[in-house]
């Protein structure tokens, strides 16, 4: 969870130089209105106080909830695509969770790649922690096993991680996110009355052209 946190936040200021430097945009948010704000912000709060002050089934109905508030702002704003994305980034994660008694299920074997300096014999079925969404499972104890967290970066990598094909979708989907809605207010892409994405696509690609042909003149 640390790691993807850091991720995400690395893509948001990448993605902002590059509208600002690349571009010659400002690179600053112009998000659209979207509807239900409030609920992201409430999801992430109750992800919190599951993951740092309940164990066991406690944990299960705050955490579940968080997912649920999560997808209903995201359907509430259907009509953006890069949200579907981290849509579906988010259900995967709230399949897999739901599925192992409210945890994300990770393999000893996972544990052990990230972890080379603890005794092999710690990550037993079962195994959690306050403060970490998984759990210790074998494939062959865990539902859905494949949308665990099966990716492995191992060391020499900064920070040893296992994540999931969720976690994927998400990091996209926030980057597609980031870099669509730092367009300039009123092209995001939403459909036209006939419900086609063309105009507006002409729209950005004018308006980015428009964009380098000012910073080239201005240097």
């Amino acid at each position: 969870m640390p790691f993807i946190a850091v991720v995400l936040v690395a893509i948001g200021i990448a993605v902002s130089l590059w509208r600002r430097l690349v571009q010659g945009g400002k690179g600053d948010f112009a998000p659209p209105n979207l509807r239900w704000l409030m609920l992201p912000i409430l999801g992430l709060g109750l992800q919190f106080i599951a993951l740092r002050w309940t164990n066991g089934w406690e944990r299960f109905v705050p955490f579940t909830l968080s997912q649920m508030l999560l997808l209903i702002f995201f359907v509430a704003n259907w009509k953006h695509r890069p949200l579907r994305l981290l849509a579906t980034g988010v259900l995967l994660n709230l399949i897999a969770i739901v599925s192992n008694s409210g945890y994300m299920p990770i393999t000893p074997q996972a544990m052990i790649a990230i972890h080379p300096d603890h005794e092999a014999s710690q990550w037993i079925a079962g195994f959690t922690h306050t403060g970490s969404k998984d759990m210790v499972l074998p494939t062959a104890q865990s539902t859905f096993w494949f949308l665990g967290d099966v990716f492995v970066l191992r060391r020499p990598f900064p920070l040893p991680t296992a994540f999931s094909l969720g976690d994927v979708a998400i990091v996209i989907g926030f980057g597609w996110t980031v870099y669509r809605f730092s367009e300039p207010r009123g092209v995001q892409d939403e459909p036209n009355r006939s419900g086609s994405s063309r105009v507006c696509r002409r729209r950005r690609r004018t308006i980015s052209r428009a964009a380098r042909a000012r910073s080239t003149a201005r240097r």
